[in-house]
């Protein structure tokens, strides 16, 4: 580890994609992860050099190392409506202990996400906890097809900042920011629009909460509940989940059918061709979805997990390009709002 790297404590860590997001923005070390999903336990193995604490209700916060920035991307069951909008009377409500580790680590920065729905169902208990522990909290929601991907995905992050830190002068983060992107899928996270794409890209603001808004024929997000037979085309009131994907969601008209642009886009942020969709069994494959991700080849299809287990993994995720976009934004927003309370 260098002077100058911030470290990272991910909570909730699934495949990683809030990691990699804050690995576009600043120079970071993952020092430990908490995942007790088997087969996503395994994704962490192989892509991280920390221990998995598993369950982190279970972690004595007094005995590990306090990061300098806590992800966490936690189940998004308890306020969606895919998850039955329980609330806090869902048993996977685990904000409680993940506020309660924030508590006790006391990290210069927490990057939260979950989905849309989290808006009207839980919410105000997540940004009352933070307000109460000291946080400040900056908050929008950003789509995945905002950064350029094929599909819609839109999440809410929020980014909160110590406010009770008597070092509160932030030199940390230009000391952990990196000079540039470290790659073409960072540096084109805000493409310009064009004619020939035909997108309309706005940014507004609502209590300083940006959300972008564009306008492609986007591909259905993948859920877990995939296959050959599965009724497509039916959302819920989430406006992205689909129960499945038929051999038509793909159109094979002309390759991609009415789908081409959002494609054709993706493959240019990513810098490589979409892989193809369907397995040899005319499956959904893993390997396209994780395309559809944005992350790279093999990044959870070569762990050595069964079609269903990646497939699974990778619905669970963000997309990083996705959350990066929304640290672009949200991050100068939240130290600004720091940086102007009273010492």
């Amino acid at each position: 580890m260098t002077a100058d790297q911030l470290t990272v404590g991910s909570l909730c860590t699934g495949y990683g994609g809030l990691d990699l997001a804050l690995k576009a923005h600043f120079n970071t070390r993952v020092i430990w992860t908490s995942e007790i999903d088997k087969h996503a336990s395994r994704v962490v193995k192989a892509r991280y050099r920390a221990p998995n604490l598993g369950d982190l209700k279970l972690i004595d916060w007094g005995e590990i190392e306090s990061p300098d920035i806590i992800t966490a991307g936690y189940p998004c069951q308890p306020f969606s409506y895919a998850g039955g909008r329980n609330g806090t009377e869902d048993p996977r409500h685990i904000w409680p202990w993940i506020a309660e580790g924030i508590r006790h680590l006391r990290p210069r920065l927490a990057v939260m996400e979950n989905v849309q729905g989290h808006l009207t169902k839980g919410f105000g208990e997540v940004i009352g906890t933070l307000a109460e522990m000291g946080y400040d909290a900056t908050w929008g929601c950003v789509r995945a097809s905002d950064a350029g991907a094929c599909h819609r995905r839109e999440r809410v992050f929020i980014v909160a900042t110590d406010t009770t830190n008597q070092r509160r002068e932030w030199e940390w983060v230009a000391r952990g920011r990196r000079d540039g992107p470290t790659d073409s899928s960072v540096a084109a996270l805000l493409p310009t629009p064009t004619a020939a794409d035909g997108e309309r890209r706005s940014l507004t603001y609502c209590r300083g909460n940006p959300t972008l808004i564009g306008a492609l024929k986007l591909l259905p997000t993948p859920t877990v509940q995939q296959g050959r037979n599965a009724t497509s085309g039916r959302t819920n009131p989430d406006s992205e989940h689909h129960d499945g994907w038929t051999l038509n969601d793909v159109a094979y008209a002309d390759r991609w059918g009415e789908y081409a642009p959002a494609i054709e886009r993706w493959e240019h942020v990513l810098g490589r061709p979409a892989p193809e969709p369907v397995d040899p069994k005319g499956r959904l494959s893993p390997v396209f979805v994780e395309w559809m991700m944005g992350l790279r080849l093999g990044h959870v299809t070569a762990v050595g997990l069964a079609r269903t287990q990646e497939l699974k993994i990778l619905g669970n995720g963000v997309v990083r390009q996705q959350a990066a976009l929304a640290l672009h934004h949200l991050l100068p927003l939240a130290l600004a709002s720091s940086q102007q309370r009273p010492r």
